[in-house]
């Protein structure tokens, strides 16, 4: 079972939006969630102590979205850029977080 991950830097509700849009492109789709990111390891902890801003971290969100073939993986891919072009948003494939 293929899984698309993206990060997308947005807000909480638009987050949601493309979460939600990419859920009703087929009715398999087992799971699209938000997930936590783990930064690398580094031994900082958190993102404070790396010195990284406060504002950096609200809004970039991990997504995780299980798909039951590649066709329909490909389908996700396709709604969830559309839907983020349309927010606003900033969206970016990753093989793993």
């Amino acid at each position: 079972m293929p899984t698309v991950r993206f990060r997308i830097t947005a807000s909480e509700d638009d987050t949601q939006d493309v979460i939600h849009h990419v859920e009703n492109v087929d009715e398999e789709i087992e799971r699209a969630e938000e997930v936590n990111e783990v930064l690398p390891q580094s031994g900082w902890g958190d993102g404070s102590s790396a010195g990284l801003s406060d504002e950096y971290g609200p809004g970039l969100h991990c997504v995780e979205v299980e798909a039951p073939n590649e066709e329909v993986a490909e389908l996700v891919r396709v709604a969830a850029e559309e839907r983020a072009y349309r927010l606003g948003a900033v969206i970016e494939f990753v093989d793993r977080f």
